[in-house]
């Protein structure tokens, strides 16, 4: 049904290409446009889950990405200020974990998308969106006008074709601010895995990247002040170790050694009833940014593309095809949000309500070890590319 159909990405994130590519491989003649200039090295670690690396592996890239990550599946949590062991979570039994540089993931997926027959272009950034009743325009910078058929909309947060779909959206502040740092791991204590220090207000994660050469940090805090999001933001090195500065076990090493600190604001919208109109289509980001306290939203993005390219080869019209996306995608989406709001939660808790938390989980993983692990069954024994019935 997409053998010689033309369909615009807009995007060149992970969701795009991935999109890309699989619409491609479905027979579809693709273009990704992508505002930045160049498909560039900016951002820090990944973690994709079994459930992401289901659809690398249907893209055809699985070695590929396997290649380009370092192999995880245990999850530490521990108290901040002296680095204690709370509990650990061995999730391998669900399948592959992988942890990437961002800039790796994507250029496993550009080669992939390109290997496909994807065109990729950058420096094209759009301006305006407008869903047709058989189709989209786009409109650019530089006065060019675009009419497709379909428009797969994967620009980020600030989506010009969510503006398409449900109108002006404002963003709302979290609450939370990220930071996120990679430094030379050659001399410092690595985790095992990916490690979580849990404090009042505020948590870091850490784990490998590339081989062990890199180590990711990622701390989180609950801030007032708004910020805004996006990579393109830095800040001096001391104020995310003053930001980190009670933590303890490794993380004062593993701090000192920052060079370069990115902090940004985690921002929300509003979950939408549809995910698409006329021509156009969300995916990723563009439909449903979320807290990064679940690891998931990459791999969200990666199911986006797996379902929404399985649903539009079906010989259904485009209005059906999309109907079905959205209603399949939407439940799951709310679901994991909610999951990671509640990590939110339980990972800032202070005082005495901190301590009975952690020893409930000590004392579950003593008592019934699989229990909290078995917790995360239906996140990580999905199968996008079952659940739309390829």
């Amino acid at each position: 049904m997409l053998s010689g159909r033309d369909i615009i990405v807009l995007g060149a994130g992970i969701g795009g290409l991935a999109a890309a590519a699989a619409l491609a491989r479905r027979g579809a003649r693709v273009r990704v446009l992508e505002r930045a200039n160049e498909l560039s090295e900016v951002g820090a670690g990944i973690q994709v889950g079994p459930n992401g690396m289901r659809v690398l592996h249907g893209l055809g890239c699985g070695a590929a990405a396997r290649d380009a990550s370092v192999a995880a599946g245990r999850v530490t949590l521990r108290d901040s200020r002296k680095g204690r062991r709370i509990v650990s979570l061995d999730l391998t039994r669900f399948g592959e974990f992988r942890q990437f540089h961002r800039a790796d993931l994507l250029s496993v997926l550009e080669r992939a998308a390109r290997g496909a027959g994807v065109s990729i272009e950058t420096g094209r950034e759009a301006t305006s969106v407008r869903a047709l009743a058989e189709g989209a325009e786009i409109d650019f910078v530089d006065g060019e006008r675009i009419r497709t058929s379909l428009l797969v909309a994967a620009d980020g947060i600030h989506s010009k074709g969510r503006e398409a779909v449900v109108g002006e959206m404002p963003a709302v502040f979290s609450g939370q601010i990220a930071w996120r740092a990679t430094v030379p791991g050659d001399q410092l204590e690595m985790p095992s895995g990916a490690e979580v220090f849990l404090g009042a207000g505020k948590h870091l994660v850490a784990y490998a990247l590339r081989g062990g050469a890199k180590l990711n940090l990622v701390g989180v805090e609950a801030r007032d002040e708004p910020r805004p999001d996006g990579w393109d933001h830095s800040a001096a090195p001391e104020a995310m170790r003053a930001a980190f500065a009670g933590f303890g076990g490794p993380v004062p090493g593993w701090l000192d050694a920052v060079e370069t600190a990115r902090p940004w604001g985690l921002w929300l919208r509003e979950p939408m009833k549809s995910w698409s109109s006329g021509g156009v289509v969300l995916l990723g980001d563009a439909a449903h940014p979320m807290l990064p306290f679940l690891a998931q939203g990459a791999t969200m993005a990666l199911e986006d593309a797996a379902v929404l390219a399985t649903l539009i080869e079906r010989p259904s019209p485009d209005a059906t095809a999309l109907a079905a996306y959205s209603a399949l995608r939407i439940g799951r989406v709310r679901k994991v949000t909610a999951a990671a709001a509640a990590n939110a939660r339980n990972y800032h808790l202070g005082g005495g309500l901190a301590r009975i938390a952690h020893a409930s989980l000590s004392a579950m993983e003593r008592i019934s070890p699989n229990t909290l692990p078995n917790r995360f069954a239906w996140l990580y024994e999905y199968d996008p590319w079952t659940a739309a019935g390829r």
